[in-house]
């Protein structure tokens, strides 16, 4: 019987520990489909007997991404790149969740944490509501509305109560009026029919020193004059 000596012996069960554990910690690939009937965890914060109320897949760490990197050609085919990202990656960042057009270096849709419910909310309908969930038309918005911008309208157009501009009348027949929202932009009223003259009847309401003129219900005779008595605020 041979013995051999201890000092060996430990030297290559070392060396079988450290193989077993590089083994564990290399690549796995699957060659077939792979099914999972638990819960999955991916990410370094992920702990043995992690807890799953409902998840069925969950991602635990600080930097949370999900890389959609297309593979094909792109002279031949759509190949553009996108990630699903959750909060900012910096110190003191920002709470959000947001598509990134990872091709273009883009950020086209973004949710800050926080928002109320039911800010953006899509009906079965096809209509899409901004803070209510009973849009009534295409787009509903449920609360105020600011354009920055030209605003073009193609087809017919319903005006209904406007807070931003007040009327008010006094004892010398004296209508005065306020918007206080107006700032450089102009509100023009088109009438669809043409006075006896043909003119247009363009009826222009803007922030302006020196006053206005305009025809009224198609008489060329007929006129009111709406001069600015203070910034935002005017009288006819």
């Amino acid at each position: 019987m041979k013995i051999r000596p201890v000092g060996n012996l430990l030297a290559a069960s070392a060396i079988l520990l450290l193989v077993m554990s590089g083994a564990a910690r290399a690549d796995q690939v699957f060659a077939d489909d792979l099914i999972v009937q638990g819960s999955l965890c991916v990410g370094f914060d992920c702990v043995n007997d992690e807890p799953f109320p409902y998840d069925m897949i969950r991602l635990k760490e600080n930097n949370l991404r999900i890389a959609i990197r297309d593979a094909s050609d792109p002279d031949s085919s759509a190949g553009g790149d996108w990630q699903i990202t959750a909060n900012d990656s910096a110190s003191g960042g920002l709470n959000w969740f947001s598509f990134d057009d990872l091709s273009s270096g883009t950020i086209p849709f973004r949710i800050a944490g926080g928002a109320p419910t039911d800010s953006l909310y899509l009906a079965a309908t096809g209509r899409l509501g901004l803070g209510t969930t009973d849009p009534e038309s295409t787009l509903h918005v449920g609360g105020s509305l600011r354009i920055d911008g030209d605003l073009v309208v193609t087809g017919g157009l319903r005006a209904g109560r406007v807070e931003a501009a007040s009327l008010t009348r006094d004892g010398r027949a004296t209508v005065t009026f306020a918007v206080p929202y107006a700032r450089d932009y102009a509100i023009t009223l088109t009438p669809l029919l043409a006075n006896a003259k043909g003119n247009p009847n363009v009826v222009v309401v803007s922030r302006d020193e020196n006053g206005f003129t305009f025809a009224i219900a198609g008489k060329p005779s007929d006129y009111a004059e709406i001069v600015w008595t203070t910034r935002f605020t005017g009288e006819f």
